[in-house]
């Protein structure tokens, strides 16, 4: 009767002492086999978590198109300069165009009052009053609320009499400059987006926005019916009568003269 081989896991190592015992796959294959795989799975697991520290620290500028290509605002004044027109005369088209535009701009993108600076022809009293007139005279012409123009009347400058400085400082949007080629849009082992992706939105944004403050900070509440405005964007939207339904109802003259009826 022959002897059966039984399978081992351990082996005697010959040349160690007696009692050490050295791990070897002998005849189980299976057992050696489900220890390579665990091995090569902590190995995975540790090169995974390894990755993910890696994109937690990546610049997000990379990924969202609005950190790559902000829209800024700046803070610039509008400037114009207009002659004084002879006693009588209005301003000359050239300047009322200019002062309708620093007006149309203050309502649209202010972001402070409009100053208006003449300089008197002298040092006299009857000199300042001319020329605080004429400073009247072009705020009136900005067509803003009055509130919103201050006349300076600034003495012993470099400035001409018959001429008046407007400045109105205005919000302005800083946008992004598109058309970044270094590199070519074909898919790469980043897995990222293109260098133009979302810059034309962006820009676009910049260049469609009425006030550009309304990108940095919120209006003030008009005070109105918020449910009302709600309703009449819905209807717009809709292609709906925005204004109230007629009330029904006979109809009723005052007065017949004028009817052909002769009473």
């Amino acid at each position: 009767m022959s002897r059966r081989r039984v399978p081992t896991l351990f082996r005697r190592h010959p040349k160690r002492k007696q009692g050490v015992v050295e791990a070897r796959c002998v005849d189980d294959r299976s057992a050696c086999s489900r220890r390579a795989r665990m091995a090569a799975g902590a190995l995975a697991v540790a090169a995974l978590l390894v990755g993910v520290a890696a994109c937690s620290s990546a610049d997000l500028a990379e990924q969202d198109y609005r950190q790559h290509y902000p829209v800024g605002v700046a803070n610039h004044t509008a400037v114009a300069v207009v002659t004084q027109p002879e006693a009588g005369r209005p301003f000359s088209a050239q300047d009322a165009m200019a002062l309708e535009q620093i007006g149309k701009d203050h309502l649209r993108r202010g972001s402070g009052p409009v100053t208006v600076t003449v300089a008197p022809s002298s040092g006299g009293a009857d000199a300042k009053a001319a020329a605080q007139a004429f400073g009247e005279r072009v705020a009136a012409a900005i067509r803003v609320p009055p509130a919103d123009v201050k006349v300076v009347v600034a003495a012993g400058t470099a400035q001409r009499p018959d001429t008046a400085l407007v400045e109105a400082p205005v919000w302005v949007a800083e946008i992004p400059e598109c058309g970044n080629f270094d590199t070519q849009p074909t898919p790469d082992w980043q897995n990222g987006s293109s260098p133009n992706f979302g810059c034309a939105t962006q820009r676009n944004i910049g260049l469609m926005v009425q006030d550009p403050a309304d990108l940095v900070r919120m209006r003030e509440s008009s005070g109105r019916e918020g449910s009302r405005s709600a309703d009449v964007l819905d209807k717009y939207g809709r292609g709906v009568a925005t204004g109230s339904a007629k009330e029904a109802g006979g109809s009723s003259n005052i007065s017949n003269v004028g009817s052909g009826s002769g009473q």
